[in-house]
């Protein structure tokens, strides 16, 4: 007589079959309402909208006619300000403005030397640097806009701490040091690189880009902070993983101060997946002389017009059409001490 399977058994498989197809149309439903829902909660961050106002209007020279309309700006293309900060001493140790024009994934990072001369009458030190001294991240918002004549639509304010742990997460840096470096503060803080390709934990890059004792003083150190950023960039732009992103929101939630919403950083991040760092970044000091006197203040930094123009139109320009020296707030010098 023929065995035949209990029909228990069949159930039981009918149950299971059921049970894992159920879940794959929730898994399939939820993935379509992702799919669906999130252009309308990840949008694009706001723009600022309001031009700097030119010289002519904030000073006590002749203002000039306003304009009956003026330059337009390219959509998903923002201006953002770095700043690095001496943790407990209340100084800017670096300042950058970076440019992200999203649709044609193209970034740009100029280095603002922390000298460069500004005239205003908040501060009797007419260096850049005083502004974020005197009102925090905000004035210095504020005057590198009207000087470079852009809109700066946030900023990000990032300690030492916060530097050296990133660094650590993604695996520290190959790098070139281009010369021996040693610094003893005496407080506390001890510079000790030799020359030559090496590998750097976040506590020796951090006294790389802290060195001061080159040729060319701070232009010198500007210029290697803007290499290491980019290198940095680099590599975390290759990194990738739920552990990693979560190591790193730990940290930019401890130690970053920032205007952007999640939804702004998230809506940035993604779309930085996809940029070409070879192609796609382009770096830049602002070009200038540091031996300048104005008033009682010596070795300030004066920027050369006609260059630094070039260069904010080319990196930092966020308009359909190009600004003229009449646009920006160029100071120069009284005397020089070359």
């Amino acid at each position: 007589m023929p065995q035949t399977r209990p029909r228990r058994r069949a159930k039981k498989h009918t149950s299971v079959f059921r049970r894992v197809y159920g879940g794959l149309v929730v898994v399939s439903a939820l993935i379509v309402g992702v799919y669906i829902l999130w252009p309308m909660v990840i949008k694009p961050p706001a723009q600022q909208t309001e031009k700097p106002k030119p010289p002519a209007q904030n000073s006590s020279s002749t203002s000039q006619p306003e304009q009956p309309s003026g330059p337009v700006r390219r959509e998903q293309t923002y201006n953002i300000l770095l700043v690095g900060v001496d943790d407990g001493h209340g100084n800017a140790d670096t300042i950058m403005l970076l440019q992200y024009d999203v649709p044609n994934q193209k970034v740009g990072v100029v280095s603002i030397p922390r000298d460069t001369m500004v005239d205003r009458d908040w501060t009797r030190i007419p260096k850049i640097n005083a502004a974020y001294g005197k009102g925090g991240v905000e004035l210095l918002k504020e005057e590198i806009s009207r000087t470079l004549g852009v809109p700066i639509d946030y900023h990000i304010q990032v300690g030492l701490q916060a530097f050296v742990e990133v660094v650590d997460q993604v695996g520290g840096l190959d790098f070139y040091v281009p010369e021996d470096m040693y610094h003893d503060d005496e407080g506390g803080f001890v510079i000790n690189l030799k020359k030559g390709q090496q590998w750097l934990s976040g506590r020796k890059t951090l006294e790389l880009v802290r060195y001061r004792g080159y040729g060319n003083a701070d232009i010198g150190r500007t210029e290697m902070q803007r290499e290491v950023l980019t290198a940095l960039a680099k590599k975390l732009l290759s990194f990738g993983g739920i552990a990693n992103i979560q190591s790193f929101l730990k940290i930019f939630n401890e130690h970053v101060d920032t205007d952007l919403s999640w939804t702004d950083i998230t809506f940035l991040a993604q779309s930085a997946f996809g940029l070409d760092t070879e192609t796609g970044v382009t770096t830049a000091v602002l070009p200038g002389r540091g031996d300048a006197v104005l008033g009682k203040t010596k070795w300030c930094y004066e920027l050369d017009p006609d260059q630094t123009l070039e260069m904010v139109n080319a990196m930092l320009n966020p308009y359909d059409e190009p600004l003229t020296l009449a646009d920006l707030d160029l100071i120069k010098g009284e005397s020089y001490l070359q």
